[in-house]
């Protein structure tokens, strides 16, 4: 009996000493993973609010300074970990110094192109184009970044030139802001807007037709301090790093668990050495960001339960006891957490659902909800195809993909519900895992964009009646360029509407003409509809009449943005009326000229009379010899 207390002692310690291990790792993985997924999602919505910024110059003719500023503090404040939003021009060589001086007078004062050296910041240096930071939010805190051209660093300007060649969000590796004032290391992402013939023939022109990228900066550090802080503490020390460099270039930065108070940094070494060491990895854009947890020291201390179960069999109902009662803390501690990933999911800002194997619902967000119409429907437990028969089978092919273990997403994808009109969705199926690593179900995120995608055809139905009319129409911006021309305005300059966009006024119709439209064009830009006729000089000789009309064009505030121009060709009517005019003055030459004849042939004839006057008072008429004239 003895020894089989003992052995039933000792085999009761082993299994709950190995589970004991196995519980501590269970809950020091599952801290890890919640910073995990707490960054992940947090980078992501970075990424989309850099997307976004690139999506509203897209979908904009002209953007202010102050209409950056109110499109981007909305996403500084909703995302406080990003240090910057900017917005990066393309500014080619020959342009620099148009584009420095406009950005000084529109109140940019001192502003300048600059590159970063040993001494600071000094006037970039020549090459084929710039990319410099013209639009910083906030201001405050980023002046140092006005003007930093983010291609005049190599790490900067492989990641950039990787957004403008894919067209995708591109992350640089680590990288010191130029704003830093501190030690920390960061992160950029360049995110290109699409160019306005997006359909390029070669990479080339489709690279230089990309008017600039919106970026964002983040300092890693702080965003990994305010994501983490709204977390319950673990006793867990953090390397996060740049998974495709080395351990000494590619570290972003190390923090220590909370628990360890002011205790000394933990040691970079412990990261890859220790066996218990948690790794995931984190996309950002395009670069992959590794995250490594290990538990702090004394953090997950083991109880000492399984020695006393050991050292006494008596104590083995106690022990029991006490197993059970963990349990069901364990139990509890799931449950509450399980609530709470369900109350996160529920109360998500966005369309989420998850999805176990057979495509039941485990947890929906009340926005998924509301943008498929559900109402308050109870959908857990649920089949998604019998709350969605409709389901096209592209869709049902990313499911059964996602449940393999791939991530499938989509930008821009219609939705035709039976009882609905059709929906613009930008989607994302992405598997889930159970501790085992195998695939227990699907996520999937949907944003509605049908609102975007109708605007987006609204643009280019406008675009198409411009480009196909018949008539001449341009518009100029409020420094007078070209940034809209029609063919056939361009076809009377016998050029192509590219080769005008972006010139000045003056450059194109020569300063004479300037000189006469100059004050049309300044009450326009004041608000005031203009119409009048103008005589262009042709290549040919020929003079062209125009009917030109100016009509301002207005933001959503009301103020004017520039001027709607159209040229209605009177040529041929004119050359008509001048051809009559000349015709008619030709008619009174030739009656004035004959007019002067007659009265000539009359004088003679009066003088013939009155020599025969003369003759007959004097002598009989038969008598008289008169001479011929």
């Amino acid at each position: 009996m003895l020894a089989f207390g003992l052995l039933a002692s000792l085999a009761a310690w082993w299994v709950t000493a190995r589970w004991e291990d196995a519980r501590r790792m269970a809950v020091f993985r599952e801290g890890a993973e919640e910073y995990v997924r707490a960054l992940d999602m947090e980078f992501r919505s970075l990424v989309a609010d850099v997307e976004s910024v690139a999506d509203f110059y897209g979908a904009s003719v002209t953007v202010s300074a102050e209409e950056f500023a109110r499109f981007t503090r909305p996403l500084l404040r909703r995302n406080p970990t990003l240090q910057a939003i900017q917005w990066l021009p393309r500014v080619p060589e020959s342009d620099r110094v148009a584009f420095e001086a406009r950005a000084r007078r529109d109140g940019l004062d001192g502003f300048a192109i600059r590159e970063q050296s040993v001494e600071g910041l000094r006037p970039a240096g020549r090459r084929a184009d710039y990319f410099p930071a013209f639009w910083v939010e906030p201001l405050s805190s980023n002046a140092a970044a006005l003007g930093f051209d983010a291609g005049s660093e190599p790490q900067r300007r492989a990641s950039l030139e990787k957004a403008l060649a894919s067209g995708l969000p591109a992350a640089t590796p680590p990288v010191t802001l130029v704003q830093e004032i501190a030690d920390q290391r960061g992160l950029i992402i360049f995110v290109p807007q699409s160019p306005a013939d997006a359909a390029q023939d070669t990479q080339s022109e489709w690279r230089q037709g990309v008017p600039g990228l919106a970026a964002g900066a983040i300092r890693v550090g702080d965003l990994t301090e305010k994501v983490l802080a709204k977390l319950p503490p673990h006793g867990i020390d953090l390397l996060l790093r740049d998974a495709a460099l080395d351990a000494a270039s590619g570290q972003l930065y190390v923090r220590p668990s909370p628990t360890r108070g002011s205790g000394p940094m933990p040691d970079t070494a412990v990261f890859f050495s220790d066996p218990r060491a948690y790794t995931a990895r984190i996309p950002v854009a395009d670069r992959i960001l590794e995250l490594r947890a290990v538990p702090s020291p004394g953090a997950y201390p083991a109880n000492a339960w399984p020695t006393l179960l050991l050292g006494s069999g008596l104590a083995m109902t106690l022990i029991s006891a006490t197993l059970i009662a963990q349990r069901r803390r364990l139990a509890m501690q799931l449950r509450e957490r399980e609530e709470l990933f369900r109350l996160f999911i529920e109360h998500a800002p966005a369309a989420l659902a998850m999805l176990d194997g057979e495509l039941r619902y485990l947890a929906v967000s009340r926005r998924w909800q509301e943008d498929f119409g559900l109402g308050d429907r109870d959908l857990i437990g649920q089949s998604h195809y019998e709350i969605f028969p409709d389901v096209p089978a592209s869709w049902q092919e990313a499911h059964l993909r996602g449940l393999a273990g791939e991530v499938i997403r989509a930008e821009a994808d219609p939705f035709a519900r039976q009882d609905g009109p059709v929906k613009w969705l930008r989607w994302e199926v992405r598997p889930w895992h159970r501790s085992d690593g195998t695939v227990g179900g699907i996520g999937i995120f949907s944003e509605d964009i049908s609102e975007r995608k109708q605007a987006e055809l609204e643009l280019r139905r406008y675009q198409q009646i411009v480009e196909t009319s018949s008539e001449m129409l341009v518009f100029f911006d409020r420094d007078l360029r070209f940034q809209v021309v029609n063919p056939a305005y361009a076809a009377l300059r016998q050029t192509t509407p590219e080769q005008l966009q972006g010139r000045l006024v003056h450059e194109v119709v020569g300063e004479e003409t300037y000189a006469e439209i100059a004050p049309h064009l300044e009450s326009a830009l004041a608000g005031q509809a203009q119409r009048f006729s103008l005589r262009l000089p042709g290549a040919d000789g020929r003079f062209r009449y125009l009917d030109v009309e100016q009509q301002p064009f207005r933001g959503p505030d009301g103020a004017v943005l520039g001027v709607v121009v159209g040229f209605h060709d009177l040529t041929e009517v004119r050359e008509a009326q001048i051809a009559l005019e000349d015709q008619q003055a030709r008619l009174a030459e030739l009656v004035a000229a004959r007019t002067a004849e007659l009265l000539a042939s009359e004088a003679k004839l009066r003088t013939i009379y009155d020599l025969l006057s003369m003759a007959t008072r004097t002598a009989p008429l038969s008598a008289t010899k008169i001479d011929p004239p």
